[in-house]
């Protein structure tokens, strides 16, 4: 009767969806059916209303039907969210069947009203991720919603550097996405990691000469712990913001390359300098950082020989 479908759905919840009011009325006729019995964390009165089904929605009513939380996030319902809050067994942290709880959810629709009010819960997990590893931070930062980004940081226990399961942090998303007021905010923080690079390498800094995101790009160079000299595909940042370079594996990303940025990246005094420009010799960081291998390289060899001797 509760037993969920492979798609988690119980009858009831698929009957409700459709509009099937007979069938819901027989369901709801057995005494031993869960009303409220949501795997994915939405329910049969939250979907029948969704969709309009008015009937549905007055039987479920009629027995005694609640909306899930994350029916009143999805809604950005915030006195429907008050008052599943205030209800008795309410798990702020309930996660639908991506994994996404409602905190991540307010995030990534911009919904500010219903973060503040979530945010009154002491039990609440600030950065609980999905199943992809984005916390609610990293959506916000992701998809540009300042606001929000100012809200979650008010928290202490904000963890403002954790990655996805892919390595991507929520700084080096801003970057990437050039939300300049958000990639300011995360560069205020003392304990912002401004060189959290992806497993390939790049960091928050390439990845922003790359895409030709000159504001951003300024902002970083402003930092006093930005790293110029980190590598990707065996060139620093320097390399990446001249205009015909292309990096193997980011053909996705050529639509979106700004190639007037880039040029704006290398002409400006200050990216000259701290990218490493040389009127002489134009490639001489990078040629410093393979030099910087070579003697890396070099004494892992002296020492090889000595442990061997």
């Amino acid at each position: 009767m509760n037993k969920p479908q492979k798609d988690e759905a119980t009858p009831l919840y698929i009957a409700s969806y459709h509009g099937q009011d007979e069938i819901v009325r027989l369901l709801l006729s057995h005494s031993n059916i869960d009303i409220n019995k949501n795997p994915d964390g939405y329910s049969a009165l939250g979907m029948a209303t969704q969709r309009n089904h008015t009937e549905v929605v007055q039987l479920l009513t009629e027995a005694g039907a609640e909306y899930s939380i994350l029916d009143a996030v999805g809604w950005n319902d915030v006195a429907l969210v008050q008052k599943c809050l205030n209800e008795d067994g309410c798990d702020v942290n309930q996660v639908n069947s991506e994994g996404c709880t409602p905190l991540f959810i307010a995030s990534g629709r911009g919904h500010v009203e219903i973060i503040q009010t979530l945010l009154t819960r002491d039990d609440i997990d600030v950065n609980k991720p999905n199943e992809d590893g984005r916390t609610p931070l990293w959506m916000a930062s992701y998809k540009g919603h300042v606001q929000i980004v100012q809200t979650l940081l008010t928290r202490d226990d904000i963890d403002v550097n954790k990655p996805t399961k892919d390595g991507v942090s929520p700084f080096f998303v801003a970057s990437q996405q050039d939300h300049v007021e958000i990639v300011t905010l995360l560069l205020s923080l003392p304990n912002i990691d401004v060189n959290q690079s992806m497993p390939n390498g790049a960091s928050p800094l390439i990845i922003s000469v790359y895409l030709g995101h000159a504001s951003c790009v300024k902002q970083l160079l402003s930092h006093c712990n930005i790293d110029t000299t980190l590598v990707f595909q065996e060139h620093t940042a320097f390399h990446w913001c001249q205009a015909d370079s292309r990096a193997d594996g980011w053909e996705f990303l050529e639509s979106k390359i700004n190639v007037e940025g880039r040029v704006n990246v290398a002409q400006t005094a200050a990216g000259r300098r701290l990218l490493g420009f040389n009127e002489q010799n134009p490639w001489s960081l990078e040629k410093e950082v393979e030099r910087r291998k070579e003697l890396e390289e070099e004494e892992k060899e002296k020492q090889e020989e000595k442990r061997r001797t």
